[in-house]
């Protein structure tokens, strides 16, 4: 993938800058930096994103709609994943244009 064109390497920097820091980040805040480097580095930060989301979504949030929401997308980030990523269920089926 060439991700030059595509990422804006400034938000690739606040997103790492974030998680890099010393100082406490919100939940939302890291999921929002783990969905841009994913888009840079799929297989280091789908698996972190694909687990943030289900963690964020059992915890005590009354909307069904988020809820749901966050489980689709944690589903989608699982299936991106690599099949050799080891917390990829080894049953899942690749959505691949094969």
């Amino acid at each position: 993938m060439n991700y030059a064109e595509n990422v804006d390497h400034d938000a690739v920097l606040r997103a790492r800058m974030l998680l890099l820091g010393s100082g406490r980040i919100t939940i939302d805040e890291e999921i929002d930096a783990y969905r841009v480097l994913a888009r840079v580095s799929p297989a280091v930060y789908l698996p972190r994103l694909a687990s943030e989301l289900v963690t964020y979504g059992y915890r005590e949030l009354q909307d069904p709609e988020l809820r749901l929401a966050l489980r689709t997308e944690a589903a989608a980030a699982a299936r991106a994943m690599d099949r050799a990523e080891p917390r990829r269920a080894p049953n899942w089926p690749s959505f691949s244009a094969d």
